[in-house]
């Protein structure tokens, strides 16, 4: 109810103003946090989704498009704050195997499920490459690990760390894809 709601304001507002958009945003998101019992996080991610269902998302993805850098400096920036470096060299050997599960564990699943779908597999190759990296939804996940003492501090420092590597590495995973694109086209049987 409250994303229909959220809907029926965006949607009245045709050739809007900024005030009121910025009005009928707050009010359904309102809306959508007294309707759900969730962390902030998932409220967020909830409101995006009820703003994309709209007949305004494009404007809306336009108007957010210029902060898009700024919060992405904030939220690394923060990451950092949070990041007790001591943790992170007291258990480089944790922090090593965290990386290496996801570069190769990770993007191994990933590459496994595109093809097993009727997706070539140069299109595995190029999602694998696109998920070697850290996401920030394993920051949410770790941070309620930590709040509900599943992990202690130092394992929570290094999944705050894993993303530094992760994503230095990740333009090499998308200069892999060719060769590896090549090695398999040897193989007629896995090639498709």
């Amino acid at each position: 109810e409250p994303k229909e709601r959220t809907r029926a304001m965006l949607a009245t507002l045709g050739d809007r103003d900024d005030d009121a958009f910025a009005e009928a945003l707050h009010a359904g998101m309102i809306e959508v946090i007294r309707g759900i019992d969730a962390d902030f996080p998932v409220i967020v991610i909830v409101a995006g989704v009820v703003v994309s269902e709209t007949e305004t998302s494009h404007q809306a993805a336009a108007d957010v498009l210029p902060f898009r850098e700024a919060f992405a400096v904030l939220f690394f920036v923060s990451v950092g704050m949070l990041l007790d470096p001591g943790d992170v060299i007291d258990n480089l050997g944790l922090l090593l195997a965290v990386v290496l599960i996801v570069l190769l564990g990770k993007s191994l699943v990933a590459f496994l499920v595109a093809v097993a779908f009727p997706y070539p597999v140069h299109t595995g190759l190029i999602v694998a490459a696109g998920l070697a990296q850290v996401g920030e939804f394993s920051f949410i996940v770790a941070q309620e690990g930590l709040a509900r003492e599943l992990m202690s501090q130092s394992t929570y420092n290094v999944i705050l760390a894993a993303p530094v590597p992760t994503i230095a590495i990740n333009p090499l995973a998308f200069r892999a894809v060719g060769p590896i694109e090549g090695a398999l086209r040897r193989w007629p049987a896995v090639w498709r």
